[in-house]
């Protein structure tokens, strides 16, 4: 079994804590204006489909990496809210297409302008942990833990 070094732990607990700062940012400004940072998810995710393939529950499901029944659940919140709706597909009547409507559109750009906004301070730092986990593993970095009534490699 491969060790990591504990500089390269303390990176990786570092790029965590980073993620997650954002992923709080994104609750946050999300929840100012009534929504989950899921419901933004959705509706982002609808949006950078739209015109492609028709968008389903079924997709929405495979992008947000939840269960069908999940995805039913958020669409059924979001189009309450007024920022979807569900219509039939013509060619297979067993699926539904899930759309944005004007004001989720509207909602949608507030929040894309605030996440831009934010992406835009945290990229020199996320920028440096891509740059480093992108970098291919030197050998030096990695060392394989002395095995017990062995010693260890020279």
């Amino acid at each position: 079994m491969i060790q990591v070094l504990e500089a390269e732990l303390r990176r990786l607990a570092a790029f965590r804590v980073a993620l997650r700062q954002f992923e709080f940012f994104s609750e946050q400004v999300s929840g100012k204006l009534g929504l989950t940072s899921q419901q933004y998810q959705a509706l982002l995710v609808t949006l950078g489909d739209e015109g492609a393939v028709p968008f389903t529950l079924k997709v929405l499901a495979q992008k947000l990496n939840i269960k069908h029944n999940s995805a039913v659940g958020l669409v059924d919140r979001i189009e309450q809210l007024g920022l979807v709706v569900r219509r039939s597909c013509e060619d297979d009547r067993r699926s539904v297409r899930v759309e944005l409507t004007a004001r989720g559109k509207m909602v949608l750009n507030q929040l894309a302008i605030q996440h831009r906004r934010e992406l835009h301070r945290v990229a020199p730092e996320f920028g440096r942990y891509f740059r480093h986990f992108a970098r291919t593993v030197d050998e030096t970095e990695w060392r394989e833990p002395p095995r017990r009534g062995r010693k260890p490699a020279a």
